[in-house]
């Protein structure tokens, strides 16, 4: 015993030497050792105390640097050996893979893409860091909805805190070839990245190329519809001329740099970005039902040299920067970003087969005939120019202590403009040209309740509030107001629960709004109302008469770290929604449908459907709960070996 109490004091002591401290020269006591290396009473001190400061053991940690502080837990946490498992070759694969986890369960059917932080720091967009590989990731963490506004984003996406390694260099070339074992079509992809970390100094560039040859339903052995087989074998067959995947290709540069201001802590970081798209879709041929005096009739399908088409070409262009930095007591956060795009839809016209049918009709063609050859019929040109313009500035701090601890402030400001120029052939001398500006100002406050550990009303356990409130005044609909209201309440240590309301007005985009229009032939859509599957005019695009939506939310959850498993949790959420003035794509066309939308439906004499219009339409109101069960789960499959066991390394 005299043995290991001595052993005990000297590891204690070899502990405080390491731990900074001073006392006034005033209040110094002396301190005897005695001859059997206990600690003797101070000179002055009181006994009894001197026992407590004896039996008491202080640990000092650090938190890593880049956590997000909050009162909800993270939902998932993710170490390095977790994040390699997904086999992620990117940020961008490993955010896909995490699928659901990052996604939030708000609204009708689910709320935005997750708000991706870095370091603990808001970033202007994506793009600076979805190239980056899964190996320059020091550790993940993937929060609640909640957490969002303390970063000045909405509450209906969820949070993901990338913390990124303090140093890492890669280079990496990456080629990648596939097609199915029946063959048909094939992809290809090279990739180029370079990235340097070197703690808050980092430095991307990407290079990406991907292409993907066409697959016909010729190929694939795909059932026509019914109507649309020529009568004769010698007519070409639609179903070679019809895609089931375009001949597409792609190509993407970025480049992303964030560098220190001296010593401060301070940052900033701008990336570019250009990306082109090009696609090519067939969409079968022209056809024409020929019948001949004696009442015979035939369909041909004719003009294999010149398919009806799509040919689409899209160019984006964007930039961003980011300043962060602290002024005082608060962190302030300045973002911006900037995207111009451009697209151009060319679809090719049908022929006009009159001559074709009065020929046949007059028994100067027959019905087996060669139809010959045929001048170009031209094309509808849909073309549209968009611009986007995001600034934000957002400044984060604790101005007030509570005695639950400190207030969380954060402040919103910001702006948006964007446009949209869009013309279509079929509109001939008709220009959509939309403008918006919204400009926002917005507080977000976190109000600590009770705190076990500030020691105030611990034993109910930790309970924070939580209220938001955002106006936005915008160009086109006037005033809208975002406001919730949330209460958080950790009632063990690993058990919380929350609850959170919001009410919201929302409206549609410029998209929705002045897209144009397209119209692309031969789409195979099926008929609910005469059970058949036929070809049709397919239009799609923006609707201008679209109004602003209220939406208002419940959302109900639990979050649980489970005791009896390592690395793991469990959540239950309930989501009720009620929203009104609902913007969203035309529905699947049942009778009921078709009866709610009249005009959207075309049909010939005979009934059959021939074209319907799928631009955007409004619902008066509509409802959804949801209920969501989540359990994610992390760590090693099987014991460690005795290697690892000894301290030899990770088999991993």
């Amino acid at each position: 015993m005299h043995t290991t109490a001595s052993t005990s004091l000297a590891a204690i002591a070899a502990m405080l030497a390491f731990v900074p401290f001073s006392v006034p020269a005033h209040a110094q006591d002396a301190l005897s050792v005695g001859q059997d290396g206990n600690a003797a009473q101070p000179i002055g001190s009181d006994p009894a105390q001197m026992e407590d400061d004896l039996n008491t053991i202080v640990v000092y940690g650090a938190r890593l640097i880049g956590q997000v502080e909050a009162p909800q837990p993270p939902i998932v946490t993710l170490d390095q050996a977790d994040i390699a498992a997904y086999g992620a070759g990117s940020i961008a694969e490993l955010i896909e893979a995490l699928g659901p986890t990052v996604s939030s369960g708000r609204g009708r059917g689910g709320g935005g893409q997750p708000v991706i932080l870095v370091n603990g720091v808001r970033i202007s967009s994506f793009r600076e860091l979805r190239s980056y590989p899964p190996e320059a990731i020091e550790r993940t963490e993937i929060f609640s909805e909640e957490v969002a506004q303390r970063f000045g984003f909405s509450p209906d996406q969820r949070v993901v805190n990338i913390i990124l390694k303090d140093n890492y260099s890669s280079r990496e070339i990456e080629l990648e070839y596939g097609q199915p074992f029946d063959g048909g079509f094939s992809q290809q992809q090279a990739e180029g990245t370079y990235l340097r970390i070197d703690g808050q100094s980092r430095l991307n560039v990407n290079l990406e190329w991907d292409n993907s040859s066409m697959l016909t339903e010729g190929e694939r052995g795909v059932l026509q519809a019914p109507g649309s087989i020529p009568t004769f074998a010698s007519d070409p067959d639609p179903a070679d001329f019809r895609s089931l995947v375009s001949d597409s290709s792609g190509l993407e540069a970025t480049v992303n740099w964030t560098s220190s201001l001296g010593d401060s802590g301070n940052s900033v970081s701008v990336n570019a970005t250009y990306e082109r798209q090009e696609s090519l879709r067939l969409q079968g041929l022209d056809s024409v039902l020929l019948t001949d005096p004696a009442d015979n009739s035939a369909l041909r399908s004719f003009n294999s040299a010149d398919p009806l088409a799509v040919d689409s070409t899209g160019n984006n262009y964007s930039a961003a920067a980011t300043l962060n930095m602290g002024l005082g007591d608060w962190q302030v956060t300045g973002t911006l970003d900037a995207t111009i795009a451009d697209s151009v839809s060319v679809t090719q016209l049908r022929l006009d087969n009159t001559a074709l049918v009065a020929a046949a009709a007059a028994g100067t063609l027959a019905l087996n005939a060669d139809l010959g050859d045929f001048a170009e019929a031209g094309f509808d040109v849909a073309d549209s120019t968009t611009y986007t313009v995001n600034g934000l500035l957002t400044a984060r701090g604790t101005p007030v202590y509570l005695p639950g601890g400190d207030l969380s402030v954060t402040m919103v400001a910001g702006y948006r403009g964007n446009g949209i120029e869009s013309t279509d052939t079929r509109n001939p001398g008709v220009e959509t040209d939309l403008d918006r500006t919204r400009w926002q100002a917005g507080v977000n406050l976190g109000i600590p309740i009770t705190s076990r550990d500030e020691d105030f009303l611990g034993a109910v356990g930790d309970i924070s509030l939580n209220f938001s409130g955002t106006i936005f005044e915008q160009s086109d609909f006037g005033t809208l107001w975002d406001w919730s209201a949330g209460v958080n309440w950790g009632i063990l240590s690993g058990l919380t629960l929350s609850a959170t309301y919001i009410d919201r007005d929302s409206s549609p985009s410029l998209s929705e709004l002045g897209n144009p229009q397209i119209a692309t032939p031969n789409v195979q859509v099926f008929d609910f109302v005469n059970n058949e599957t036929v070809l049709a005019t397919v239009i799609t695009g923006g609707n201008p008469l679209l109004p602003a939506q209220a939406q208002k939310d419940w959302k109900f959850g639990l979050n649980w770290e489970l005791p009896f498993l390592d690395n793991s949790t469990f959540q239950i959420e309930y989501f009720d929604n009620h929203s009104a003035n609902v913007t969203e794509g035309f529905p699947v066309l049942t009778p009921a449908i078709e009866a709610a939308f009249p005009g959207r439906i075309t049909r010939d004499a005979s009934g059959q459907l021939t074209a319907i219009d799928q631009r955007f339409v409004t619902f008066a109101e509509r409802d959804v709960q949801r209920l969501q069960f989540g359990l994610n789960l992390s760590g090693r499959i099987g014991g460690a070996s005795q290697e690892a066991e000894r301290g030899g390394g990770d088999t991993g």
